[in-house]
């Protein structure tokens, strides 16, 4: 375990696994088990202490059970109508960060407990079978004292390289899935840097039988007033496909990405 791992976060939300599982997906094609319904996973090798966006899709943390999305939010979901290469965006506050999401045309918008926004659309065959499921979520992170004086690329790079660790744990190791090499980077969106951790997960045992690979894209936002807020933003891209033959050229996150260059920074709290 590193030693620092259980200082950096004092405010975690999964909220990116239970909106995926919330969304209401046919039954599944297979006849074979659900493992979303399995129980409590085992003992793990370091202490769950450091979670952050990149979940993995397995059993409920008790943390999760709090963050199930609305009725609401389900029924819509259930007839969304597939996705729109050109979504349209609505402007929510995430912390001192403005953050377009996508709305309309099947998009459903949730805001979670901590500030937490989630958008999520679910794709459909004409027979209602779920081809894609797509996420955007935008959280606020705030990091233990120590860790503020770092240098915000120091300290991306080191959360980044977590992520990579709790998936390799949490689901190379438990057979859930097979992680392609991941890619860290950095980006220039609208004239500010952020860093990225791009995944692909080819699913093993999924929580939902039908499920056969995700794309992941993981941003981070540091702004200059980070060593005294000591909170840095976090924008995560998902899409999830549904069918045999999906290959990681199909899931394509590019229409999302246009969220990262609407970025808007205010003065002080929401009001």
């Amino acid at each position: 375990m590193k030693h620092g791992r259980v200082l950096v976060t004092v405010s975690d939300v999964p909220a990116h696994n239970e909106a995926r599982r919330g969304q209401s997906l046919p039954p599944p094609r297979s006849t074979g088990p659900d493992t979303a319904g399995r129980g409590p996973p085992a003992q793990r090798s370091r202490p769950a202490l450091f979670r952050q966006s990149l979940r993995l899709p397995g059993p409920a943390h008790p943390l999760a059970r709090l963050l199930l999305i609305t009725t609401l939010a389900l029924l819509l979901a259930a007839v969304a109508p597939g996705f729109v290469p050109e979504p349209k965006w609505v402007e929510r506050r995430v912390g001192a960060l403005g953050v377009p999401l996508p709305a309309g045309d099947g998009w459903v918008q949730t805001q979670r407990p901590g500030g937490v926004w989630v958008a999520t659309r679910v794709q459909r065959d004409l027979t209602g079978a779920a081809l894609y499921l797509y996420l955007v979520l935008a959280e606020a992170q705030t990091v233990s004292a120590p860790f503020a004086a770092w240098p915000p690329d120091a300290l991306a790079a080191q959360y980044l390289q977590w992520a990579i660790e709790d998936l390799t744990e949490d689901g190379v190791e438990t057979g859930q899935f097979a992680l392609a090499r991941p890619v860290i980077a950095t980006e220039i969106h609208a004239g500010r840097r952020l860093h990225l951790l791009r995944t692909v997960k080819v699913y093993i045992t999924p929580w939902h039988p039908d499920l056969k690979l995700e794309a992941q894209e993981l941003h981070l936002l540091f702004l200059p007033d980070f060593p005294e807020t000591r909170t840095f933003h976090k924008v995560l891209l998902t899409a999830d496909c549904f069918f045999e033959g999906c290959t990681a050229a199909d899931l394509d996150l590019a229409p999302l990405r246009g969220l990262l260059d609407g970025l808007r920074v205010y003065p002080g709290p929401p009001g």
